[in-house]
């Protein structure tokens, strides 16, 4: 009877033990082990959020950065001696340099625009002047363009003469572009 007292007394604590275990492993895995799960989570949450943190301030670092730069450019814009006038006023704009050509003492024979070439801010109109004259009436008539008309380029010019005819003026041809603004007064008037 006694072995089997100790044989009961040991299955009760057997049994108690593995309740116990049970208990515990209720304990861990409900309690315990979520709780680290969460924390873990929390920490990498933290560091995400650390690290957005990080790159948000870096952003608005990029932005001032960017907003100093287009005032700046803002400033530099108003601060041109000119703006574009509008590609509605090439007439006005041919006549004129065909005015400083003969002041120059060229002689005009053939002017002919181009089709305007639009670009991201303002329009290229192609111009094409072609007459006779000497080499210092096209030198000043460029260096008078220059100072005149600033959003007018020079892309290319020709100045010719005939050798054998000696009194005869040298043939030239200019090829200039005209910037000019959109109608709608985008590049200012």
């Amino acid at each position: 009877m006694t072995l089997t007292l100790q044989g009961r007394l040991r299955r009760i604590d057997a049994c108690g033990a593995s309740v116990c275990l049970a208990v515990l492993a209720v304990g861990f895995f409900g309690v315990v082990r979520p709780y680290f799960v969460s924390e873990s989570g929390a920490r990498d949450q933290s560091a995400e959020i650390a690290e957005l943190r990080q790159r948000q301030a870096e952003r608005a670092a990029e932005w001032r950065l960017s907003q100093q730069r287009l005032r700046e450019i803002e400033r530099s814009i108003a601060a041109m001696p000119f703006k574009l006038r509008p590609v509605s006023m090439v007439n006005t704009h041919l006549a004129a340099v065909v005015d400083l050509a003969k002041a120059a003492g060229l002689a005009v024979q053939d002017m002919n625009p181009g089709s305007a070439v639009a670009g991201k801010r303002f329009i290229t109109v192609p111009i094409r002047l072609r007459g006779t004259g000497g080499f210092l009436a096209a030198t000043t008539f460029l260096s008078d363009l220059h100072a005149a008309y600033v959003d007018t380029r020079v892309t290319s010019f020709t100045l010719s003469a005939d050798i054998g005819a000696v009194d005869a003026p040298a043939s030239f041809t200019f090829e200039l572009a005209w910037h000019a603004a959109p109608d709608d007064g985008a590049g200012g008037e």
